[in-house]
């Protein structure tokens, strides 16, 4: 097979934004890499300027997904019925290989997926022979738990996923207790060596911290370096697109 024939596995394989649900107006589209290489990917759009992507371009490791936000901006009655498409090239060592066309429609409301009744299903005839079938679990089958099944790398990458989430949740706790931590010593008198009781205009903090227990301006000047600097990263972890 020749290098720009490789299928590009996306899903799902369209995607529709509803004028009525602001909700589902950020889909997710998910690239698979069931190849034994690591491949590299980019997305492109016939009306790039209707859409925010957060990762327009990357890497997948080799039996790993990529799961990429798109967010259509650009909504309004005037789109119904509009398609654009989305463009997915993927690409080994600087050569294109393979790219897939994702039309992305403005729909008036999403219909649910018809669910079929369970007594409408019946076997197939057992009159093909046991080779084809033997042929094709051998050749066209994953077997689950492989590493190159994209399914198992998307469980790892979900797991990885839920482990960055709590670790971030426990960084903001931590920082918002800096925060707070590094204010109050910033809000206390600064100690002075000649003082040897609270002074009564000193506030309401002043007259509960004993006089030797007080910062220095040394320390409170890094309480305040300290605070800042939290106060920095706190948005730069929830504010990111």
């Amino acid at each position: 097979m020749e290098a720009s024939q490789l299928p590009v596995f996306v899903n799902p394989v369209a995607l529709n934004f509803p004028i009525d649900d602001p909700s589902n107006h950020k889909q997710i589209i998910t690239i698979s890499n069931p190849y034994k290489f690591t491949l590299r990917f980019r997305l492109l759009a016939t009306a790039p300027n209707k859409y925010r992507v957060k990762t327009p371009t990357g890497s997948i490791k080799s039996g790993y997904v990529a799961d990429l936000t798109i967010r259509h901006i650009g909504i309004h009655p005037k789109e119904l019925g509009v398609t654009d498409y989305l463009r997915i090239e993927i690409s080994r060592d600087g050569s294109v290989i393979g790219s897939r066309d994702v039309p992305m429609s403005v729909v008036s409301h999403l219909m649910p997926s018809p669910v079929p009744d369970a007594n409408m299903f019946r076997s197939f005839s057992n009159t093909a022979s046991s080779g084809p079938s033997e042929s094709v679990s051998r050749h066209g089958g994953s077997v689950a738990g492989d590493p190159r099944n994209p399914r198992s790398g998307r469980r790892g990458s979900g797991d990885r996923r839920n482990r960055q989430e709590f670790d971030n949740r426990l960084l903001n706790a931590f920082l918002i207790f800096l925060v707070i931590f590094c204010g109050i010593a910033m809000l206390i008198p600064t100690f002075n060596p000649d003082q040897t009781a609270p002074n009564p205009n000193e506030g309401f903090i002043g007259r509960f911290v004993a006089v030797e227990s007080r910062p220095t301006f040394s320390q409170q000047l890094l309480a305040s370096f300290a605070m800042g600097a939290s106060i920095v990263i706190l948005f730069y972890q929830n504010l990111r697109i």
